[in-house]
């Protein structure tokens, strides 16, 4: 009975090749589409989550108590030797930068955030700089400052002009570079210059600091050392990432459920088809299955024979569906998807317009499981098409 199957099986697979092929592409299309529309949604949320960490947020930030209110000039604190070796004792911590930070308005009368910075501790905790456009970074102990390219077009501002802020009092720099980071908001607000000249203009005493931003290892397990620097600092503030940033984290979180109910909804779509798909190539089959229970085949081995083949062209789709998807993921992944269409949109909600596709281990694992289940859809087709048995011979003859 088994050999009879399996021969029955590969023989009626192909003796049809164009509706064969027909059912072959189909699923593997669903499946590359899957695979690439998954790895879009992640890549778009990946990309900004990382932006930001890297950029602005980092992943803890420490302050005064009362910082976070108004951002008034005074809730600063020492970054003393207690809580250097406090941050230092912490294996997790890879870096940390001290700021100041401080709001004030250009002379054109735009409210901005100014960061007095670290120079060497930011570029070891975050990557701004690598986000230059035109002109260079800052240097210590100088007058300079780099603003965002948006601020810099909405003051018709170019390097090497003068910018003059007031904290209230005039304070005058030179624009060193310009940076691009995907967030319009952020480009048009923020603005850094040497941490040396912004206490200096503000008569703060040396050694004082605003925030501290710090870059761990693991970016997801942010509040257990939270916690951990919150008892050994009780007199300060910490807040991850997520909590200095909860639309961020948010947004972060839902992803994944957003995703998966749009893959969802696509599969119902793709097993809706291959049902209606599988129902008339079953219903139109009736001839052939008459003429095989004729020939002497009970209905079960009949049975076996419609999931055999069910099972085989799903196998088979599925198995070009990975190739198909895996190749344009790894082009897509290498080029980017330019989605300058949306450019104006994205840059307002912090995308980029050029789109790198990521694909996490569980989405594969998830989407491949749903997947491998739209074979089994061919046989719930057979099996509400069964009725065509009841025309079939008993026995055969």
């Amino acid at each position: 009975m088994l050999h009879t199957v399996r021969y029955l099986v590969w023989r009626n697979i192909w003796r049809n090749p164009t509706r064969t092929w027909g059912l072959i592409l189909g699923f593997a299309v669903s499946v590359a589409g899957l695979l690439n529309f998954g790895a879009l949604v992640r890549g778009l949320n990946e990309q900004r989550l990382a932006e930001r960490l890297q950029t602005s947020l980092g992943h803890i930030k420490i302050t005064h108590p009362d910082f976070f209110q108004h951002k008034p000039v005074e809730a600063h604190f020492e970054c003393a030797a207690t809580l250097r070796q406090a941050l230092a004792g912490k294996v997790a911590i890879l870096a940390y930068a001290p700021r100041l930070n401080v709001r004030a308005a250009t002379a054109e009368g735009i409210a901005v955030d100014v960061y007095g910075i670290d120079i060497e501790a930011e570029k070891h905790t975050l990557s701004l700089y690598k986000h230059l456009k035109t002109g260079q970074y800052l240097q210590e102990k100088r007058p300079e400052v780099v603003i965002g390219k948006a601020l810099a077009q909405k003051i018709k501002k170019k390097v090497s002009d003068t910018l003059i802020l007031y904290l209230p009092a005039p304070l005058k720099l030179c624009i060193k570079g310009l940076y691009d980071v995907s967030s319009q908001d952020f480009s048009n607000t923020h603005i850094f210059l040497p941490d040396t000249i912004l206490r200096t203009a503000l008569g703060l005493p040396s050694n004082t600091f605003h925030q501290i931003l710090l870059r761990i290892s693991e970016p997801n397990q942010t509040a257990p050392l939270a916690h951990a620097l919150r008892l050994a600092l009780p007199t300060l503030r910490i807040k991850t990432w997520q909590e200095t940033a909860p639309d961020l984290a948010y947004l972060h979180t839902i992803t994944s459920y957003v995703l998966g109910s749009l893959v969802f909804f696509v599969l119902c779509l793709c097993a809706v088809l291959q049902y209606i798909l599988w129902r008339g190539t079953w219903q139109a089959r009736a001839t052939e299955w008459s003429r095989l229970r004729a020939w002497g085949l009970t209905k079960s081995e009949l049975w076996c024979v419609w999931a055999g083949e069910s099972l085989t062209l799903g196998a088979i789709g599925l198995g070009l569906g990975l190739l198909l998807g895996g190749g344009i993921l790894l082009y897509l992944g290498n080029v980017g998807i330019d989605l300058a269409y949306f450019g104006e949109g994205l840059a307002k909600a912090g995308y980029r317009q050029v789109v790198f596709p990521v694909l996490w281990q569980q989405d594969l694992v998830s989407l491949l499981l749903c997947m491998g289940l739209l074979p089994f859809v061919g046989i719930l087709a057979g099996k509400g098409g069964r009725k065509v048995f009841h025309v079939l011979p008993n026995k055969s003859k």
